[in-house]
């Protein structure tokens, strides 16, 4: 089964480095976009396979909240 991610990146000093919008805690770099997204993923594998964690069951939905402040 294939999840899908939000990959939030930006450049800095000829890097490319990013996050999981959806698992933050899931960062990595790399010197081009693609080595980043492969490092990423690499990342997200390793967390699963030392942590335990099972991966999503189902894609997160988004809902837009109107909140009085």
């Amino acid at each position: 089964m294939k999840e899908f991610f939000t990959l939030e990146y930006w450049e800095d000093r000829g890097w490319f480095i990013g996050r999981l919008r959806d698992v933050p805690e899931i960062f990595s770099h790399g010197r081009s976009l693609e080595e980043l997204k492969a490092n990423v993923i690499d990342a997200y594998q390793m967390t699963l396979q030392t942590s335990g964690i099972e991966p999503p069951c189902s894609t997160p939905r988004l809902l837009e909240l109107g909140i009085e402040v």
